[in-house]
């Protein structure tokens, strides 16, 4: 009987594993984790801060094992007060919410690499989680058998920085994102030391399908409206003004369904926030503007399924776009932009507008909508959860050491 690898895949910490409370990563790890239930292909540790309510989700997985540890409610209420610190005048005040806890996840995480062995460590994302290897012990035990997943352009320190570069192998999400990666100056990462790894979408999951009027009155839709869908984290980066700003340009038969909260399921509100209340107040009064806040992922495809059009641009050069991926395969018409990788996940089949006069070229194409063809059709094949999961265990497995 063959003998499986070991592969500890190590969280990035914000959210948990399962995704049971949101998160880009958090979902494509949990699609590697229910794909390894039905393949059994290798043992899976899952490695992170505990969450009570994923654990109740961990006796549903036999092939993987759920390894967590506490974070102590000093280093929680510390890192608390830097975000507000920052959130007073950083436009990035998430990236400064977790410092206390990383860096007690990093003494956890060594501490657990020195006393056990894997084949394989995966990093997701959370690059500050490196710094492991500043313990020499460490990077001599794993220096040919860790690889970092990324999935957004790299803010780290130095000396994070030097362990990317010094990676076996990264894995990360787009060419866009291969080519950045190269052409880093402060990285020098050669070429084949990158895979790309497409992100999946649970086709099953997200499908057409016809949704009950009723339904979508809970949510704000109204049947008798052209109803515009935005879903994401409200922030200026996901472009959430811009899609304000179009909506009070439109006529009163537009309405705008906004889907998303400032982290994900956080019950947070910062700057903008105040920006948004005080500038739309009459359009979020008369109902024209209608926010949902953060909506379970499972739910998901019926509100876009709801949506007359789904608008999701990007102020910043994304390097995939997974919601875009997830509203066409509900096959309802997307206004999205050429932003970083997002035309090599679905400019086929979606409308790709330039950033540069970002409101006028929406508007053009909301108001012109029935003009347009989509082709759905291809895509069904290109991301599903099958395909990422042996295509992630093809990239870790067939590196050699």
């Amino acid at each position: 009987m063959e003998t499986k690898q070991r592969i500890l895949i190590v969280n990035p910490g914000g959210l948990p594993v399962p995704d049971v409370k949101g998160g880009a990563v958090q979902s494509l790890t949990t699609v590697i984790l229910d794909q390894n239930e039905i393949y059994g292909k290798a043992d899976l540790f899952s490695y992170g801060p505990y969450d009570e309510e994923a654990s109740q989700k961990y006796s549903d997985y036999k092939n993987t094992n759920f390894i967590t540890f506490k974070v102590p409610k000093i280093i929680t209420w510390l890192d608390r007060l830097i975000y507000n610190f920052f959130a007073l005048f950083s436009s990035h005040p998430q990236s400064f919410g977790r410092i206390l806890k990383s860096f007690y996840y990093v003494s956890k995480l060594k501490h657990h690499l020195m006393i056990n062995d894997y084949d394989r460590v995966v990093f997701e994302h959370n690059h500050i989680l490196l710094l492991v290897f500043k313990n020499k012990k460490v990077y001599q035990k794993y220096k040919n058998k860790y690889f970092i997943h990324i999935h957004n352009k790299v803010r780290a320190l130095k000396t994070t920085k030097q362990f990317i570069s010094s990676c076996p192998l990264i894995i990360t999400v787009s060419n866009y994102m291969k080519e950045y990666l190269i052409n880093e100056p402060t990285l020098r990462i050669k070429s084949q030391s990158i895979a790309v790894l497409y992100n999946c979408v649970d086709t099953n999951l997200f499908k057409k399908m016809i949704i009950p009027q009723t339904y979508g009155k809970s949510y704000g839709f109204d049947e008798s409206k052209i109803n515009l869908l935005f879903a994401g984290r409200i922030n200026k980066e996901k472009g959430i003004l811009e899609v304000l700003e179009l909506i009070e340009q439109l006529g009163d038969e537009y309405k705008l369904i906004v889907v998303g909260d400032v982290f994900y399921s956080a019950k947070e509100r910062n700057g903008i926030w105040v920006e948004i209340e005080e500038k739309y107040k009459d359009s979020i009064n008369s109902g024209k503007i209608c926010f949902t806040g953060y909506i379970n992922r499972n739910d998901m495809p019926s509100v876009y399924n709801m949506a007359d059009i789904i608008i999701l641009p990007s102020m910043w050069d994304e390097p995939a776009g997974l919601t875009m991926l997830e509203a066409v395969l509900c096959e309802k018409p997307l206004i999205t932009t050429n932003s970083g990788g997002i035309p090599e996940y679905v400019g086929g089949c979606s409308i790709v507008v330039d950033k540069k006069n970002i409101v006028d070229n929406m508007k053009i194409a909301v108001e012109n909508i029935n003009n347009y063809q989509f082709k759905y059709d291809e895509l069904k094949d290109r991301f599903t959860a099958d395909l990422y999961y042996k295509r992630f265990l093809s990239i870790v497995l067939e590196k050699n050491e």
